[in-house]
């Protein structure tokens, strides 16, 4: 469990600093998709991994535990207002972003991924 935490506190820190930070500007359509792709691809991971990290913690009796694999649930928050940066950054370039579609890939993809991240 305490891997798959690790592993998410990281992801929302790359989020933090790319909220943080001014949008970046591309010179083509492809490399706008790349970078797009490859955060959305961030948010899946940290979803697989909070879940997987509560599905862990939720097989042990011991309460601090479950509260400690619990709590990190809340960064997804972070990835919400990730999307909502990535959404006006790309409406600045004169393109859009339908954050529904997002959210539709995230749900679609986190069982894959935690099959891939799920810890033997």
């Amino acid at each position: 469990m305490e891997h798959h935490l690790i592993e998410a506190d990281q992801i929302v820190r790359h989020f933090e600093s790319v909220i943080a930070e001014d949008c970046p500007r591309f010179d083509t359509v492809a490399e706008r998709r790349a970078y797009i792709d490859g955060e959305v691809d961030r948010v899946v991971l940290l979803v697989a991994h909070l879940e997987e990290a509560w599905s862990e913690a939720k097989r042990t009796s011991d309460k601090d535990v479950r509260r400690a694999a619990k709590a990190p649930r809340a960064q997804v928050g972070q990835a919400q207002s990730l999307v909502t940066k990535l959404q006006t950054c790309i409406g600045d370039g004169g393109a859009s972003l339908e954050p529904r579609a997002i959210w539709r890939r995230v749900e679609q993809e986190v069982p894959r991924r935690r099959a891939e991240i799920a810890l033997p």
